[in-house]
């Protein structure tokens, strides 16, 4: 097996040459990159299952997330044998795949409304008979330029890739027809200004408290956590992962006043502290993140913990479920949450604090065994057998409804 090495633009990549082969078809991005996996030395590929032939999979990239676009259609029209089947793309993923015969060419066409259609082309007909046994898995993802008013659609220029077998390299090679994309490029880039101009504008109100602190409103759509920050504010905490379940990164932000600001907090008491605001931002597939939800309350103060400020350390983890954990001076206070109906559900939770007197409540619990465990006592006086009792089905667990950490009483002395 030999090591080569393989230059994509200004990057070089080192290639096992019997194992995978990396090729570009576009180097403007509008294809990603074309990756052909022989199937036998790289048996996670689905086209294992389906021997002989070649397996064609990928995504369809919008780049305009705010449109209600359900579906792409997928076209894939056998030329020689005149038959064509229809697949389609669904939100939010945009994924498809289908299987293609050895010893024909397949003409594949993307459509959507409101978008320029595309068209590829693949021919399998002088693929030698010992290259085909094991077939040939090949990732093709395209970007679908939109129909924009105020942009010059003469620009536009269809990919006419066609990807042929070349015995010399033994591989599928890409023939690009032109191959400059420079008009192309220049409509791409059009589109792109008109629609972060549109996503800019896009925001999540501001709103004001009891005293008239107001948190300013925030961007709606945003390609990375730094866009929705708001002037004179900043992140102290984030974190990246899938809530729910769609396959794309969400993102969770803590953000904090720049100045300290006396303002309201749940149950009318109030913090000369900085104001502090969660943000939950789920990924749209396409490169964008969209807002979610916003609470302004439930974050801990720098002066809420005997003039301590917390350690927030935030998560999400391979479940999906959102972990914030506090480490405070005299205790700690770890929530998980779920992201439930578009709301934050607490589903689990484990902390003990130290009050005044000295005395312990550690109590621990999750929703799905309905179980709570306390444990309460003192180093003068020693600690007490863990108890488990049934957790209060009645009591209200979103987000919202918690208000801040250690306010909500399950009963007389237990609370969180």
């Amino acid at each position: 097996m030999l090591l080569r090495e393989l230059s994509i633009g200004n990057k070089t990549y080192p290639v096992f040459s019997s194992l995978c082969y990396w090729l570009t078809m576009d180097r403007t991005g509008l294809i990603a990159h074309i990756v052909a996996f022989c199937a036998m030395v790289c048996p996670t590929q689905s086209a294992v299952g389906q021997v002989d032939n070649i397996y064609v999979y990928g995504r369809v990239k919008i780049l305009d997330p705010t449109l209600q676009q359900d579906s792409v259609l997928v076209v894939v029209a056998d030329t020689l044998n005149r038959d064509t089947s229809f697949l389609i793309a669904r939100a939010p993923k945009f994924k498809y795949e289908c299987h293609l015969a050895y010893g024909s060419v397949y003409q594949l066409s993307f459509t959507m409304p409101k978008h320029f259609s595309e068209q590829l082309l693949i021919d399998a007909t002088e693929v030698p008979p010992d290259e085909v046994i094991g077939g040939h898995g090949m990732n093709v993802d395209i970007t679908l330029i939109p129909r924009i008013h105020g942009t010059d659609s003469s620009l536009f220029e269809p990919l006419r890739a066609t990807a042929r077998f070349d015995e010399a390299v033994r591989e599928f090679l890409w023939i690009m027809d032109p191959p400059d994309r420079s008009e192309r490029d220049k409509l791409q880039l059009q589109c792109q200004a008109i629609i972060d101009q549109k996503l800019s504008t896009e925001r999540l109100d501001s709103l004001k408290d009891g005293l008239g602190v107001l948190y300013p409103s925030i961007r709606l759509w945003g390609r990375s956590k730094e866009d929705f920050v708001p002037r004179h504010w900043k992140i102290f905490a984030s974190a990246a992962g899938d809530l729910n379940g769609d396959g794309h990164s969400d993102l969770v932000i803590a953000m904090e006043s720049e100045d300290p600001i006396r303002h309201v907090r749940p149950g009318g008491s109030t913090s000369p502290t900085r104001p502090r605001t969660l943000l939950i931002a789920l990924g749209s597939g396409q490169g964008h993140y969209k807002a979610l939800i916003r609470n302004n309350d439930f974050l801990m103060r720098s002066d809420e913990d005997h003039g301590a400020s917390p350690e927030l350390d935030l998560g999400i983890s391979n479940a999906g479920d959102l972990t914030l954990r506090y480490q405070l001076q005299q205790g700690r206070a770890w929530f998980t949450f779920a992201l439930v109906r578009n709301g934050l559900e607490c589903v689990a939770y484990e902390g003990g604090r130290i009050d005044p007197k000295g005395e312990v409540a550690f109590i621990a619990f999750n929703v799905h065994d309905k179980k709570l465990i306390i444990r309460k006592g003192s180093e003068q006086k020693g600690f007490g057998e863990e108890t488990a009792e049934p957790f209060p089905s009645d009591l209200e667990l979103s987000m919202d409804a918690l208000g801040r950490p250690f306010k909500t009483v399950i009963r007389p002395g237990i609370y969180f």
